[in-house]
């Protein structure tokens, strides 16, 4: 986790760790979902929304990892 001074932090290094990471991110998610590119949803929208389709309620909002979230 970054704090919030990551926000003001204009150093090279910081922006190549950040690169760095998304590229690590990416690669982590090609190999976990290289397959389903255009085959299916890699996102449920639906659950990122908190929102069940099949009887119509709202269900409390999750991550991806099914973890509560707070609606900001």
């Amino acid at each position: 986790e970054l704090g919030a001074s990551s926000k003001v932090n204009a150093e090279w290094e910081f922006f190549s760790l950040l690169r760095d990471e998304g590229r690590k991110s990416a690669q982590v998610f090609l190999e976990t979902h290289a397959s389903d590119l255009g085959h299916r949803s890699t996102l449920d929208i639906d659950v990122l929304l908190g929102q069940d389709l099949t009887n119509g309620t709202v269900a409390p909002a999750t991550d991806l990892a099914g973890r509560h979230v707070h609606a900001a």
